[in-house]
């Protein structure tokens, strides 16, 4: 039985990471919304997310399970036949969570070994997880505290200062 849970966790983990990066996909011209539909909708077990969504609200643990989301990124955009242009995708994908101190996942990198293109998408998508209104699970983060919080993480040495500050202009 906690096998079966665990392979459903896992499936589950990389059901919704492919749902975020169709969506990101589709928000970016990449894909329209109906193939965007189509696949998820190949990809969706019955009852998948809702046993997911259910064992995660009964037992929070697991912070590799959660961390896991940018390796099941990586290898579902690694899949993808991108252009000459695009081929970073998966790569810049993979290194979103990696701190320039060598405290990020899932590989904890250090900054030499973090592109501009991942430094660039870690400031972006904490802003976005801190500002979103659509998280059941806790209240969006006014846009001047977001910008303190990268601020605060930038001084810490966690995340890119210049890049930083040139989002916050």
């Amino acid at each position: 039985l906690r096998d079966a849970r665990r392979g459903m966790r896992t499936a589950a983990a990389e059901l919704l990471c492919r749902h975020k990066v169709l969506k990101l996909l589709s928000g970016a011209g990449f894909l329209d919304e109906e193939r965007v539909a189509l696949l998820l909708k190949l990809a969706a077990p019955h009852g998948l997310l809702g046993a997911h969504r259910r064992h995660r609200d009964r037992v929070l643990g697991g912070r590799r399970e959660i961390e896991s989301h940018v390796t099941h990124t990586f290898r579902f955009l690694s899949q993808i036949p991108w252009s000459r242009a695009l081929r970073r995708v998966p790569d810049i994908a993979h290194g979103h969570h990696e701190k320039l101190n060598g405290t990020g996942y899932p590989q904890a990198l250090p900054a030499s070994q973090i592109g501009v293109e991942a430094r660039m998408m870690a400031v972006a998508d904490i802003y976005d997880a801190l500002t979103a209104s659509d998280r059941p699970y806790k209240k969006a983060v006014p846009h001047t505290n977001a910008v303190r919080i990268l601020e605060d993480e930038a001084e810490r040495g966690a995340l890119d200062t210049e890049l930083v500050h040139l989002f916050r202009s």
